[in-house]
């Protein structure tokens, strides 16, 4: 997947006037997600701070559209910028809401706290931009699909990802991940290996039916 925009210095109004041209041009969902993390990487890093694309915004990007969002969630490697800041960021591309979540055109942009990581791998990186560790995803996903209640929405998210990962498009370091589903914070170890062991056994076969559940 290619975001197309790639910036290396302070961005003026016309940089970011070409940038939001582009964005609003693009029909892939999934597409239009990274290039809009991609300007606000820049757009933040201008200020000093790292992005991290997390939640199902980094499951789009990881799975490459096949689980779909609908928003961009990011959170920061250190610590989130006074507010000031991110609305100053916000106001440059034209969104509107706050104090965590805004809005331009029909894409929500959920802007978050400082990432919260128990992988001790690395985070991906798209096109440039800062993606959350699949280790940390995958159990974080199981654990929404059962608690507080089943939720089918969130099981659907944790077997395109595993779906994915699976299939080998995705490497994910399985004892790492299943070292952070056994963790206290999440406890899905055994949740985990029956989804995966279910998601493997139909990996030969995933259909496009399977892919818009």
């Amino acid at each position: 997947m290619g975001g197309g925009i790639s910036i290396m210095w302070a961005m003026e109004k016309e940089d970011i006037a070409r940038c939001l041209e582009e964005i609003d041009g693009t029909k892939e969902p999934s597409l239009r997600t990274l290039r809009m993390a991609k300007l606000l990487q820049s757009l933040f890093a201008e200020r000093g701070s790292r992005i991290i694309v997390v939640g199902g915004s980094a499951v789009e990007l990881l799975t490459d559209g096949l689980y779909a969002s609908g928003d961009v969630d990011i959170c920061f490697d250190v610590q989130r910028p006074p507010m000031r800041v991110i609305a100053e960021v916000m106001a440059q591309i034209g969104a509107t809401g706050g104090v965590r979540s805004y809005r331009r055109d029909d894409l929500f942009i959920d802007i978050l706290g400082a990432v919260e990581t128990l992988a001790r791998t690395e985070f991906r990186e798209i096109d440039g931009v800062s993606i959350a560790k699949p280790e940390d995803l995958i159990a974080e996903r199981v654990l929404m699909s059962i608690y507080p209640q089943p939720n089918p929405d969130a099981r659907t998210c944790a077997e395109k990802l595993l779906a994915v990962a699976e299939s080998g498009e995705l490497p994910v370091d399985w004892t790492e991940a299943e070292r952070v589903a056994a963790l206290p914070e999440y406890g899905v170890l055994d949740e985990l290996r029956s989804l995966r062991a279910e998601v493997a056994d139909r990996c030969g076969t995933w259909s496009e039916e399977d892919r818009s559940l």
